[in-house]
């Protein structure tokens, strides 16, 4: 039979991992909010996710070079798509001054029957204007002025795109590294011994506060865990956004 002291440990473990429970859940009611504000779900239950991807998997996973998902990103992100297209518009504004500079000439057959000099009078009229030679070079200048800044716009875009791939890439590599297959194994083996260690418990081969402190001990390499796979996870999805597609995607 359990003593008082013995039972008051053992609540006191229970409700500190109650009370974590509870912090843990509490986390997740923005996070529902923003992903129900993101599907239009305005319903009141809880959504669950089913990931189907296997960590051990992530600890592998190859990306391609930043030359290659530099690529994807100009062809995929919309900050991107829009620098190139005000460029390819301020191109083609340039384009059109320049052929407003053109003088516009207008040829024409004046007939005239008894007012002229002679009868059944027949000429060629031409008119153009009579600044032919410095037409719109106001506009000219200007529209090129323009192409130039969005030059320089589409460039640091570019090269902030590319910052973006480079820094999460290498984010992501590292995650690789911290969350090798080392200590994967070790925490399955250490999940063993937990259940090792239960087992020896309720078989009375182990004392209450050596049980507590394995149990102490287990839950904080538990978090660390938890902390360790949200770190590449995040990184895949920090690199799908800066590339704007799904270069590893999660089922």
């Amino acid at each position: 039979m359990f003593s008082v002291k013995n039972n008051l440990r053992i609540n006191a473990l229970l409700f500190s991992l109650q009370n974590e429970l509870v912090t843990a859940d509490a986390q997740l009611i923005p996070l529902q909010s923003k992903i129900k504000l993101l599907l239009k779900n305005n319903e009141t239950k809880f959504i669950v996710s089913f990931p189907s991807y296997k960590f051990g998997d992530l600890t592998t996973a190859a990306i391609p070079a930043t030359d290659s998902l530099f690529q994807h990103a100009l062809t995929n992100r919309p900050d991107a798509k829009i620098a190139q297209t005000f460029l390819l518009l301020q191109n083609h504004n340039l384009i059109y001054q320049k052929a407003l500079a053109k003088a516009d000439i207008n040829m024409g057959i004046e007939f005239d029957q008894r007012s002229s000099y002679a009868p059944n009078y027949v000429g060629l009229a031409i008119t153009l204007p009579l600044n032919i030679f410095n037409r719109h070079q106001g506009n000219i200048t200007a529209a090129k002025i323009v192409v130039k800044q969005q030059h320089a716009i589409t460039d640091e875009t570019n090269a902030r795109i590319k910052n973006d791939i480079i820094t999460v890439s290498g984010k992501f590599i590292f995650y690789q590294g911290v969350n090798n297959r080392r200590q994967l194994d070790f925490y399955r083996q250490y999940d063993t011994l937990f259940a090792s260690m239960l087992k020896s418990y309720e078989q009375r081969q182990m004392d209450l506060l050596e049980f507590i402190d394995f149990m102490d001990a287990y839950k904080d390499n538990k978090l660390k865990l938890v902390e360790q796979h949200n770190g590449p996870v995040r990184a895949i999805e920090d690199l799908n956004f800066a590339v704007g597609n799904d270069i590893i995607s999660f089922n």
